[in-house]
C-alpha cells in the first residue's frame, strides 16, 4: 500500500489536468486511467490505471484438468 500511495503521489505532483475522463481524450492528462482503454505514452507516465470493477480487482486463477486423481 505504501508503494502504491507513493506512486500516486509522485504522479499527482506532475500536475495532471484532470482526475479522469471517460472516454479519455488523446490530448488529455489524467491522474486516473481506465483499464483496457487506449492511453498515450504521456498519459501512462502521468497517470495510474485504477480498477473500475471487482472483476479487475480479483486475482487470476488457472484450472488444469489432469488424470492424476484416478
Amino acid at each position: 500500500m505504501a508503494r502504491l500511495r507513493q506512486e500516486v503521489q509522485q504522479k499527482w505532483e506532475q500536475s495532471p489536468l484532470e482526475w479522469e475522463e471517460f472516454p479519455p481524450s488523446p490530448s488529455g492528462e489524467y491522474l486516473m486511467l481506465w483499464p483496457g482503454q487506449f492511453a498515450t505514452i504521456v498519459q501512462k507516465q502521468r497517470g495510474v490505471v485504477v480498477p473500475s470493477s471487482m472483476r479487475q480487482v480479483d486475482g487470476t486463477g488457472e484450472l488444469t484438468i489432469t488424470q492424476a486423481y484416478q
